[in-house]
């Protein structure tokens, strides 16, 4: 139960993040951000910083292992839709 709550706070925190970045224009219509906006504001309130992102590669044992690294994120970055896969990969090897 404790896991399903802090999930739950964690999506209504997201999910607030992204509905502020929603605009209405003067018609009243809804105009939404782009997804790099989307990114910088998760990556914002995630308090997710460059160092950080430089930690991940620094952590790496070999060259090899930065290249791998390095091209997990480059494809997150170029394909919107497989991000889900590659986080997910990420995540197994433990890269957090």
């Amino acid at each position: 139960l404790k896991n399903y709550v802090n999930t739950e706070c964690v999506e209504g925190k997201f999910r607030g993040v992204l509905q502020d970045l929603i605009n209405k224009d003067s018609d009243g219509h809804e105009e939404y951000s782009t997804m790099k906006e989307m990114k910088e504001a998760l990556e914002e309130a995630l308090e997710v910083i460059l160092q950080e992102k430089c930690k991940r590669l620094q952590r790496c044992e070999d060259l090899e292992e930065e290249f791998e690294e390095a091209e997990l994120a480059e494809r997150a970055e170029e394909r919107k839709g497989t991000n889900e896969t590659v986080m997910s990969r990420m995540y197994t090897r433990r890269v957090y």
